[in-house]
């Protein structure tokens, strides 16, 4: 080995703590890039392959009843390529666990050949109908057969042969479960009205055609379409096409896959984790480059006279270069080591959060080489570049003049010196004032190096600061019900006398939604447009100050989100489709705008929501104030009546956002608050250790002349102070810039988060800023305790 060689080892050696420090936050920027470009190229995988296996369509409408023979006028469709026909209903199902009420997505299988859409059987075979015993020929309460949602099938423990019941039509059906299966149509699947998937109360079922068209008195007729385009085909084009032609019929309007609440929530995600792992690893490795770049400046300037000696001997300014170079990279592949183990472990665990939410054939982290190339390039290429300027002043320095000691530093007067503000601080003041002056430059990028270990603290902070507001708003604020129900179709409103005389119900209010589509200009959106009295107390309206909104007798209120999509603002008017009364469209004036933090919809009065659809007034649902002990009696009760398809509690809600969505950002933004502290001790502990090494001499001089250690301590630790204490305003701006990003990155259309940032997330992080400067103070006065003053005094002048 090179004795050039040698002594990079043996300084590696010397300086392990720092090399460690450094060492850990470039492994902290390359984990995160890892886990998460990991995590991304996993699920992207993962859905591409699943959507090719499963033939995921293009297009996707849903309708009240249209003759099988209209298929064919949708093939003719120019830029059609396929089509398929379905019957689709959403039933209660009756379980044995009353307190746990369920619902069930059915959907129709075609008797042959291979459907768009089509599930992938885990376990088991498709269901069949068997031959000779067509559905108006099978005995009295024998089951058919059905796939179910491998989801649901863990989460209420079935299994192949059990047997599930639901109320279609009015009509108790009993299936029997041949397969366990998974769709690319419900990768993300969701009840209608809930905030996050919830598998115990919301499952998929595939039936034979016609045993599902008998059910519902289908026959002949299908209720819900899919398509795929030809090559080059525009969606919006066919869309249109296919919605004038299913008008007539109660067409809902087609949505483009893009718009498919499975496919759109899983490109959300793709969205989220394409930011994360550029933005935070960037900052990570920012930070580390800076401190490469301190470190070996003084490094450097430490050793111009090895510099020259090396140079005497014969090593050319390249190969100088490459030395000082070298220390660097050698930080840096150890850190990445480190970085792309760890990061395996948390891009495993991050899928495995995910396979909780989205349910593949098959999801596992796979370290993809792509992803590890990508971080080590990066964090190499952020090591040279932030090593870059030290090297080429090594490179470039004659040893004639390296031969000479730098020229001592001025310590002239400081501008607040010159003020006349000198006179308020002490001798020891006056001289951490000064020392801090030396090099503006250094300690300006320090402060932002911290001060970013404290901003990420604080847009990880925000993460929970929003989940809290989002509870506090929505399930205390905004839905104030004990329990909501859904009909399986509009019923008389006199449905609430029957509803009230429920023993433990004290309240009901009805509902009326009705499917429409909102039109202003080229925007046009799709949703329940629900009718309520003005004597509402269980759903509360809330505007931008969080304050109660009244419901105007005319006037429609959307939301912000919804506002912002359509681009209107209060007093503008919007076009509202009638979906329901073959696209029958009328003008409504925008009465105001609201803010809900979950979801997105339109409010009407109840009775201008009758005279809009020129019906008598009618419910679709209700909400329910009860009491609380006679919960269990109370669903009993509802699951009997033929009519409801489906019952929701607040309090179920709430755990499910708790244990499930929030759970999840709360774990995300752990991780993140660990990696900061690592940035903040990283920063901290390096710019004290450098300045130790820098004043070693001239605090061994202080000590011959009679200071003692507490007192040349304070001295040098005074500075660190100085540090840390600019830096946390400059955390908190750039936190709360961050907090504002992070929340616009991870809201969604059904979910979003506020830009909030509560003053005691502003505190937490400004604590961990502390703790991690009297750590490294602790560290740094040890080292310092141990100062050999023979030693550092034998520095040549």
């Amino acid at each position: 080995m090179k004795a050039i060689n040698r002594k990079l080892l043996r300084e590696l050696s010397h300086m392990r703590g720092q090399v460690a420090s450094i060492g850990l936050v470039v492994a902290a920027g390359v984990a995160l890039m890892v886990s998460f470009a990991g995590a991304l190229i996993s699920l992207q995988d993962a859905a591409d392959a699943f959507y090719r296996q499963a033939r995921l369509a293009d297009v996707f409408t849903a309708l009240t009843r249209a003759p099988e023979s209209l298929a064919a006028r949708v093939r003719s469709i120019p830029g059609v390529a396929a089509v398929d026909t379905r019957v689709v209903t959403d039933a209660r199902l009756a379980l044995d666990d009353a307190a746990t009420p369920a619902t069930g997505r059915f959907i129709s299988l075609p008797d042959g050949g291979t459907p768009l859409n089509q599930p992938v059987v885990r376990r088991g075979d498709l269901p069949v109908v068997r031959r000779g015993d067509l559905p108006g020929r099978r005995a009295a309460g024998e089951a058919r057969q059905a796939l179910v949602s491998e989801g649901f099938a863990i989460a209420r423990g079935l299994d192949l042969g059990d047997e599930v019941r639901a109320v279609i039509n009015g009509r108790l059906v009993p299936f029997r479960i041949t397969g366990i299966a998974v769709s690319a149509e419900y990768v993300f699947a969701i009840r209608p009205g809930d905030f996050v998937p919830d598998d115990r109360r919301f499952g998929i079922f595939w039936l034979p055609r016609e045993d599902l068209a008998s059910a519902l008195d289908m026959q002949g007729a299908f209720n819900d379409l899919a398509l795929t385009l030809a090559p080059g085909a525009s969606g919006d084009a066919v869309a249109a096409r296919v919605d004038s032609l299913l008008a007539p019929y109660g067409g809902r309007g087609a949505i483009p896959l893009e718009r498919q609440l499975s496919y759109e929530s899983l490109e959300n995600e793709f969205r989220q984790l394409r930011v994360q792992s550029f933005l935070l690893p960037a900052i990570f490795l920012g930070v580390a480059a800076f401190l490469l770049n301190v470190v070996l400046a003084r490094i450097i300037g430490s050793q111009r006279g090895v510099i020259a000696v090396l140079k005497a001997f014969g090593y050319h300014g390249a190969e100088v270069a490459r030395h000082y170079l070298g220390f660097a990279l050698l930080i840096v592949l150890l850190g990445s080591v480190v970085g792309i183990l760890v990061g395996y472990q948390l891009g495993v665990w991050f899928v495995g959060l995910y396979a909780e939410f989205f349910r593949f054939p098959a999801l596992g982290f796979a370290l993809n080489p792509g992803a590890v190339a990508i971080a080590l390039g990066v964090s190499i290429g952020s090591a040279v570049l932030g090593a870059m300027r030290a090297v080429r002043a090594a490179a470039a320095l004659p040893p004639a003049a390296a031969m000479r000691p730098e020229a001592p530093a001025s310590f002239e007067p400081t501008l607040l010196e010159r003020a006349g503000l000198g006179r308020l601080l002490s001798p020891r003041g006056r001289m951490v004032l000064r020392q801090l002056g030396r090099q503006p430059r250094r300690l300006a990028l320090a402060v932002i190096a911290i001060g970013f270990s404290m901003a990420m603290m604080v847009a990880s902070g925000s993460i929970v600061d929003g989940v809290t507001a989002v509870i506090d708003i929505q399930f205390t604020r905004v839905q104030r019900e004990d329990m909501a129900i859904n009909f399986d179709r509009a019923v008389p409103i006199r449905v609430r006398h029957e509803l009230a005389a429920i023993p433990g119900v004290l309240r009901v209010e009805p509902t009326r939604t009705a499917a429409v589509r909102l039109l202003n200009g080229h925007h046009a959106e799709t949703i329940a447009l629900e009718g309520r009295r003005p004597d509402t107390e269980m759903r509360q309206l809330l505007g931008a100050d969080l304050r109660p909104v009244l419901l105007p007798p005319e006037g429609v209120l959307l939301t912000r989100w919804l506002a912002e999509r359509l681009e209107v603002a209060p007093g503008d008017t919007v076009t509202v489709e009638l979906i329901e009364q073959a696209r029958r469209r009328v003008r409504v004036r925008v009465a105001g705008i609201t803010d809900e933090p979950v979801g997105g919809g339109a409010v009407l009065d109840h009775e201008a929501l009758a005279r809009l659809l020129r019906e008598q007034p009618a419910a679709t649902g209700a909400r329910l104030q009860i009491d609380a002990h006679q919960a269990d009696t109370i669903l009993e009760r509802l699951e009997a009546m033929p009519r409801v398809a489906g019952v929701g509690r607040r309090v179920v809600w709430l755990r499910q956002f708790q244990e499930q969505l929030a759970e999840r950002l709360l774990q995300n933004a752990l991780v993140l608050s660990i990696f900061s502290a690592i940035i903040a001790i990283g920063v901290v502990y390096n710019n004290a250790r450098i300045s130790l090494a820098e004043r070693a001499r001239e605090l061994g001089v202080m000590r011959v002349l009679g200071f003692t250690r507490r007192e040349i301590a304070g001295l040098l630790l005074s500075e660190l102070a100085v540090q840390v204490i600019l830096a946390i305003p400059v955390g908190a701006l750039i936190g709360i810039a961050l907090a504002r990003l992070v929340a616009s990155l991870i809201s969604t259309d059904a979910f979003r988060i506020p830009r909030i940032v509560d003053p005691s997330t502003l505190l937490s992080g400004a604590a961990v800023v502390l703790v991690s400067g009297v750590i490294s103070a602790l560290l740094v006065r040890r080292r310092l305790d141990q100062l050999d003053m023979v030693q550092v005094l034998k520095a040549p002048e």
